[in-house]
């Protein structure tokens, strides 16, 4: 049987490949309508910990669930969810009229963290810390500027003690903005 080149074997979602190849149509498909996207990168927290304190087979369960997860959650979206590489996914995703990324970026955190797995009769807790940038409705061009700028934005969420959402701010140039 011959295996998709497009989907991670592991999480059964799509690679990285994928994404790149489909999220520069869906970016400029965007341009031209003015339509607001919002790219997520999502980091599994302490992802070494966790393979290191229960096995590689837990760690393989929560990049499974995780993906599955974001799979379920941007269903109803027109949306591209793969795994970017180790413990981080990423996400495109067409920003509904009349939702807000701040909403959709929040409600995805609340669903991740809800997350948790059961090893040797203990819960253990999934964290994550979520990048997030905008198009600016059709404003920015370059899927690799939207990535750029949401993993600067996943970076600070880590600096900052993870578990959290960091939104990349266009129009900040002082305080807490990137």
């Amino acid at each position: 049987m011959k295996k998709n080149a497009y989907i991670d074997p592991l999480t059964n979602i799509y690679n990285r490949r994928y994404f790149d190849e489909q999220a520069k149509k869906m970016v400029e498909k965007a341009t031209e309508n003015h339509q607001q996207l919002a790219l997520m990168m999502v980091d599994l927290d302490h992802f070494k910990e966790i393979n290191d304190m229960n096995g590689h087979l837990f760690g393989d369960d929560a990049l499974t669930n995780t993906a599955k997860t974001l799979q379920d959650y941007f269903q109803p979206f027109e949306s591209i969810v793969a795994r970017f590489g180790g413990d981080e996914f990423i996400v495109l995703s067409q920003v509904k009229e009349g939702e807000s990324v701040q909403t959709l970026a929040d409600n995805l955190y609340q669903t991740l963290t809800a997350l948790s797995l059961t090893v040797n009769n203990q819960t253990v807790q999934l964290e994550f810390s979520i990048g997030v940038s905008t198009n600016d409705h059709g404003k920015i061009q370059k899927v690799e500027e939207l990535i750029q700028h949401a993993d600067e934005a996943l970076y600070k969420s880590k600096r900052n003690g993870r578990n959290q959402i960091t939104h990349y701010n266009h129009y900040c140039d002082v305080g807490n903005g990137i």
